[in-house]
Order: C-alpha cells, then sequence, then structure tokens
C-alpha cells in the first residue's frame, strides 16, 4: 500500500533467459540492433537498462518476468491486442499478463545476498549487481500504464 493507502503497483519487465534469448535472435533478429547477440552481455545490458529506469523513476516497484518466444507468440495470437510478436510492446504486455496470473515475477533489485533474478544462481552482489547503469542509451521509454500490475507475495518473488 502507499502513504495514500492504494495499493502500489509495480511494472513487469520482461526479458529472455538464455535457451529462450537464442530463439529470440533467431526469430526476431532486429533484436541486435539494440542488444548484444551473447546472452551474459545481453543480460549485462537488461541489468544496466533497468538500474537506469529505477533511477529515473519516483519509488519505483519493478519485476523481472522470464518470458518464452512460443508463449509470447501464442498471446499474440490471442490477444485482442494486435501487437507485433517480435515488439517492445508485444513483451511488456506479455510480462505484465504472467504478472497478473501468476508467474513468477523476481522482484528488483534483488538484496544484495538473494539470488541474482538472472537465475545464474549466484549472489546479486556477485552476479549482476556490480553491473554499472546503463549511460549511453536513450532515456527510458515511459513505461505503460497497461503494463502495471500488483506487487508479488514476497514469497513468490524469488527466481525459479
Amino acid at each position: 500500500m502507499s502513504s495514500t493507502g492504494a495499493p502500489r503497483l509495480g511494472h513487469a519487465l520482461a526479458w529472455f533467459p538464455a535457451e529462450e534469448w537464442t530463439l529470440a535472435v533467431q526469430t526476431w533478429p532486429d533484436l541486435t540492433e539494440e542488444m548484444p547477440t551473447e546472452h551474459a552481455d545481453y543480460v549485462a545490458e537488461v541489468e544496466a537498462r533497468t538500474k537506469r529506469l529505477h533511477r529515473t523513476m519516483s519509488r519505483p516497484l519493478l519485476f523481472m518476468v522470464s518470458i518464452d518466444v512460443a508463449g509470447l507468440q501464442s498471446f499474440c495470437a490471442d490477444s485482442e491486442l494486435g501487437l507485433d510478436a517480435g515488439s517492445g510492446a508485444a513483451r511488456a504486455h506479455y510480462a505484465a499478463s504472467l504478472a497478473r496470473t501468476g508467474t513468477t515475477a523476481a522482484s528488483w533489485p534483488p538484496g544484495r545476498n538473494d539470488l541474482c533474478w538472472c537465475r545464474s544462481g549466484r549472489k546479486y552482489k556477485r552476479c549482476c549487481g556490480p553491473v554499472p547503469e546503463a549511460v549511453a542509451t536513450p532515456a527510458p521509454t515511459p513505461l505503460a500504464p497497461d503494463t502495471m500490475v500488483d506487487p508479488p507475495d514476497e514469497s513468490e518473488g524469488q527466481p525459479q
């Protein structure tokens, strides 16, 4: 709850796990126009951009939601929104939909001694935590209100 008594909503941020990133790049080659091809570099870029986004928002609640290519394509095919599965908007809507329906969303940033959101199995402080904030990327695009979600229960916040 916020100080006004209204529930605080957060934003679900989509990311592809290693096995899905390779398939995503094969399916949508233009992803590499903005993001690195290698998964470890991609994860570092996601972390850097998330840090920048976090700094530019007022008291943000962010949640990292892993997505998969087949699920994203199915979501877009079934959606009445007419989303292109290769678009950032589609990934954002899909991540929010998954978070709303109970898919585990990892709270971001994790605690220093918590497991990293990227599923490396390492503590955040030894994994993505040291990645510096993105500075060379354009200013973050404001997040769409329809990508907002209720915060998951604390017990659900750990990546699986």
